[in-house]
Parts: structure tokens; sequence; C-alpha cells
């Protein structure tokens, strides 16, 4: 039987001679896990076989003796040696992503000082509970008390001592991010993300943030809305080769057929300042660069200052980041006109919305946050590929796959992201 101290008791039974017949005896052992140590009990007290742990944290049990002429049957209650108990601790708490409105929600809890018997509660409700060890319980959160939410989370342990811990709300965490090994080895990947809507519902208000890892810490970091599809975009670039100062530009094809881009590099003036850079983007793919990448050195030469305008001959998402070495920032994309996502099956349409920027591993990080703005819940899905249009396996909220289907109540929101072995996103 596990005791509320975390304790093990082992009851049993020995045969001692008495007279000319025999008498079973009552014996017990406390196992403690954390040591592996076993402490014998005092036969006097001990009970044959626990089988209910009362409420003041003693136990029950039954029983039976035989002798040569006689047998009985006996029950007996054993108390523990004294013990108090600790007070919790709770280092994080991250809730799982619920795909429909009926579905419970999971609640991953990290801490300390947790016991077999802790009681987990939403504000002033119970929850069902699994202890996983000490630093490590998971709550279960109906339906019915996802409004609840917002009054927080707290752990308590009984009596004698224990105590309860400050309450805190889902999501929060005061352990110190961990490195993510998918987000700090391997190579770039990269691509782009899709988001949308089932019929019939909202669209959240999205977007998209990347960032730059290592060791755990974030180097640099920006976030961006989406921006609709668009054939023709001008953007400021200010580019220094020796201090790392240059302009990255992505651009994603969500159309069935190819997109001719033509790249301007203009003075100040508005004059071209080389002969435009021009290729083609296959059908549902994306291309990432650097200016310094399609332009000639001799054309940008040590420093360059004006800007860039990035012409289509079908509408796509267009975005740009600007860096200072390992610093970047992301840049304003005005659009002229708009055009709907393409619809491919289950995903585009006229309510989905488009990042052409998705980049993980190498060093690279990438979350995204849905908020409802509205009065009723929302739900669909986001989708991720590959440059090559192919879907992206990525690990977010500790689910490996390329589509995540989303359930957000009225005025709620959501955070994809990948987490640490304490649940942390990297930012």
């Amino acid at each position: 039987m596990l005791l509320p101290n975390g304790f093990v008791l082992i009851g049993g039974a020995t045969s001692r001679r008495v007279g000319f017949g025999f008498e079973t005896v009552p014996v017990a052992v406390l196992y403690d896990p954390v040591t592996d140590r076993s402490f014998p009990q005092d036969p006097g007290t001990a009970i044959v076989l626990p089988t209910l742990l009362l409420t003041d944290g003693r136990s029950f049990g039954m029983g039976q003796a035989y002798g040569t002429s006689s047998g009985r049957s006996f029950t007996q209650t054993y108390g523990p040696t004294p013990y108090t108990n600790p007070a919790p601790v709770i280092g994080s708490v991250i809730g799982s992503t619920p795909t429909s409105s009926a579905e419970w929600i999971s609640l991953d809890i990290r801490g300390t000082s947790f016991l077999p018997n802790s009681i987990v509660q939403l504000g002033t409700t119970k929850l069902v509970t699994i202890y996983l060890g000490a630093q490590r319980l998971v709550a279960f959160v109906p339906p019915v008390l996802r409004p609840a939410l917002s009054a927080g989370i707290s752990v308590g342990n009984p009596a004698p001592a224990g105590g309860t811990s400050d309450t805190v709300r889902v999501g929060f965490t005061v352990t110190v991010p961990l490195p993510i090994s998918e987000v700090e080895t391997g190579a770039i990947r990269s691509g782009y993300v899709v988001v949308t809507p089932d019929a019939g519902s909202a669209a959240p208000v999205s977007t998209v943030t990347y960032g730059i890892v290592r060791d755990g810490l974030v180097q640099s970091q920006a976030a961006i809305l989406p921006t609709p599809l668009t054939t023709e975009t001008s953007i400021v670039a200010d580019i220094v080769r020796a201090i790392g100062r240059n302009l990255g530009i992505a651009i994603a094809n969500a159309s069935a057929t190819p997109a001719s881009i033509t790249v301007t590099l203009r003075d100040p003036d508005g004059s071209p300042a080389s002969p435009p850079a021009s290729f083609s983007i296959p059908a549902r793919r994306q291309v990432a660069r650097f200016i310094t990448e399609l332009f000639p050195t001799d054309t940008i030469g040590a420093a360059f200052a004006g800007s860039v305008t990035i012409q289509s001959s079908i509408p796509v998402s267009i975005t740009g980041l600007r860096f200072s070495g390992m610093e970047f920032s992301t840049v304003p994309v005005p659009v002229m006109g708009s055009a709907s996502i393409p619809q491919q099956g289950p995903i585009g349409g006229a309510n989905a919305v488009m990042f052409p920027q998705f980049a993980m591993s190498g060093g690279w990080a990438t979350t995204l946050g849905l908020v409802n703005t509205g009065a009723t819940s929302i739900s669909g899905r986001v989708d991720i590929f590959d440059t090559d249009g192919n879907p992206l396996t990525v690990t977010l909220n500790g689910e490996r796959k390329s589509t995540f289907n989303y359930a957000i109540p009225a005025l709620g929101s959501l955070i994809l992201a990948p987490r640490d072995a304490n649940g942390q996103s990297p930012f």
C-alpha cells in the first residue's frame, strides 16, 4: 500500500509456536523507495494485509490466524511512524491543445514535493489527477470547466503539515529554458504556413514569431502579421557587408501554376541600380534569399542604400527580414491589391491566411500565435510546408506532425511552439 508520505507499507504474516500449537503473527515493513531502505514495524501493531488507506493516514487490514485446534479472523489498524508532508511547489503548467470543444484538456504540471494524494484544483474545483512522481502530475479539465481556466491552478498536499502552492495560470513556468534539440541542432529547415478556418468558422488573428536560439537562450526574435497575396511590393534596403547588415526576402507561391518573379534593386532616386534578377517559383513552393545572393557583388559593393521592388506574374505571399549580424527584425511589406489563398483540398480559401516563411533547426525556431477575438468558438487547421511544397513535420506543443488542428473558445488564444523538457517555449 502506498502511503501519503511516499513510503510503501508491506504486510504479511509469520508463524510461531505456542505450547503444542502454532499462532499466526502479523508483521509489516515500511519501504522507502527514495533511499531503498526498509524499516521493520512493531509486530504488536502491524496488520496482516493492508487493504484500505484511511483519511487520517492510518491503514486498515484484515487477516486470519490459525492454531492447531482453532482459527480466528481479526482486523487491525496501523498508524505509521509520525511524519510531515512537504508543501508543493509548481514550476510549470502546460495545457494540451484540444481539437474540439468536447475534448478534455490535460494539464502537465511540473514542480517539486508532489505526493500520491496531492490535490490539483482549478479555482475551488478538484480535478482528476494522475501522480507521475514527486516532480510531475497530470490533471484533466472537462469541457464544462474550460471557462474556469482563468481562475488558475493550485496543488495541495494534505496534513500533517503539507500546504497549498501558489495559484498559477495555464502556460505558467518559472524554469530556465532548456536547449531544444530540434531547434538547436541539424540543418535549417524552412518553408511556409497556411492557417485555414473550418467552414462557417471565423479566422483567428494570427502571428508568427521567428527567433535565433543558442543554449536555450534567445539571441534575437521578431514577429509578423500575415499580409494578403500580392503581385508587387517595395521594401527599403540598407546593406553593409562588413557588419552583416542585409535584407532577406521570402516568397511563397500557393498557386497551382508557377510564379515568375522579378526583383529590381533601386537607388534612392528610384532608378534601377542594376539589371533586375529574375527567377521562377514552381507551384506551391517557396524561396528565401538574401539580397546579396540575388545580385552580383560588384552591383552592391561594400554597401548599398535604396529599395527593392518585387514583382510577380501571379499573387504570392512576401515578407522581409532585416539583419544586422545575428540581430534581425521584420520589415513591413506594403501590398498592391490582394487575393485569396488558392484552395487546395481542405487547405486555403477566402478566409485562410499565409506566412511565406517558417524556419526550424540549426538554431532557428518559429512559433505561431492564434487569437479568437469573437464571441463564439472557432476551429480550423494549421498546415506547414517545406520549400518544395511537401508537408514539413515539426514538433510543436509536444506533437510531431505537419498539420495542427485548433479549437479556440471565445476570446481565447493558442500558441503553437517547440517546447523543452519542462514544456517551455524558447521565446
